[in-house]
């Protein structure tokens, strides 16, 4: 029996920190900003955006940055900027996606790389400083219990030494490292298998971290993959997979073994789809349980949301699975 915890960026929000697009994106103005201060004030940027001349910059207020001309050197990360208000990681992937499909030929596919690149670089960047800031205990106790409460609940009926906890992490921050740290240092978890899977790499080795898009099964994708020239499929997680073990390791421990399923923090969207089929779909896939966001001032949830989204991973013949795997509202709980 294996539980299997899929980790996404929701996790970290929990956890206080800004890995958000919204947050991303002001960290890349201020950091321009601060390169405009450095060069005193003078007309200056970088390959993502540069700031125009006649302004008296030493005023600038962050944000009041509509109001001031600010040129932009990659058309990818100024949709993202116009995006911004409502948007998501899974947004911005599925944005990449939409302006592959609408490139008209391979010079526009061969800029549209070039800018998800320097994005994805700058990402990078911004990630190794949200690590480097991350308080020394940012755990959390109510998480701790969620595992805690599984655990107990499963060892009174399985043999531990058939028992595994995998931890499927899509975050590239160092913040589950702590949990699984605490739950190898815990004796009540010390007799059990723990394995962290950090299925979209780590920003300590930056060829390895995987940022793209993850859906083949849309029926754009088979109409790019006919123009037959591979700059089309360079960003597409399934071909990124490939060139490390984490994907393998993922389906060898799953493989042969019922499990269930929890969700803590990933949107489950399109994105990921294909990933998610491969562990939603499976017979051996048991139960679905959903640790949803909860707005304590609204009192509203995401769960809905989230139900819906793991709809569009299911294929039509295969909807009633969904129903009888997705654990109901009133028997999950809020993440944190």
């Amino acid at each position: 029996m294996v539980d299997l915890f899929i980790i996404g960026n929701g996790f970290d929000l929990a956890h206080g920190l800004k890995t958000d697009t919204n947050s991303f994106i002001l960290w890349l103005l201020e950091e321009s900003f601060a390169q405009l201060k450095k060069n005193q004030f003078s007309s200056t940027g970088n390959k993502i955006l540069s700031f125009g001349s006649g302004y008296n910059w030493s005023k600038f207020d962050i944000n009041s940055i509509l109001d001031y001309n600010i040129t932009y050197g990659n058309s990818f990360f100024k949709r993202m900027f116009s995006e911004r208000t409502n948007n998501s990681w899974e947004g911005v992937e599925r944005s990449y996606f939409s302006s592959l499909v609408s490139a008209k030929d391979l010079a526009q596919v061969s800029k549209l790389n070039k800018e998800f690149s320097d994005v994805r670089e700058e990402f990078i960047k911004y990630i190794n400083h949200i690590n480097n800031n991350i308080p020394k205990e940012i755990t959390k106790g109510a998480i701790l219990d969620h595992f805690g409460n599984i655990l107990e609940t499963t060892s009174k009926s399985i043999d531990k030494y058939a028992y595994k906890l995998i931890f499927l992490n899509f975050n590239y921050t160092s913040t589950l490292d702590q949990y699984i740290s605490e739950l190898e240092n815990n004796s009540y978890f010390s007799d059990h298998s723990i394995a962290p899977i950090h299925i979209h790499g780590s920003v300590n080795n930056p060829d390895s971290i995987i940022f793209g898009y993850g859906d083949e099964s849309d029926p754009k994708y088979l109409q790019i993959e006919q123009e037959n020239n591979n700059g089309y499929l360079k960003y597409f997680k399934s071909f990124m997979y490939l060139e490390r073990d984490n994907y393998s390791n993922l389906i060898n421990n799953l493989t042969g073994t019922e499990y269930r399923v929890h969700i803590m923090g990933h949107s489950c969207g399109l994105s990921d789809r294909v990933l998610l089929k491969e562990i939603f779909c499976k017979k051996e896939c048991k139960e679905i349980i959903i640790y949803y966001y909860k707005n304590e001032e609204t009192n509203q949830n995401d769960f809905t949301d989230k139900v819906m989204n793991i709809s569009r991973v299911f294929p039509l013949e295969d909807k009633s699975s969904l129903r009888i795997k997705i654990r109901s509202f009133k028997k999950c709980r809020p993440l944190s």
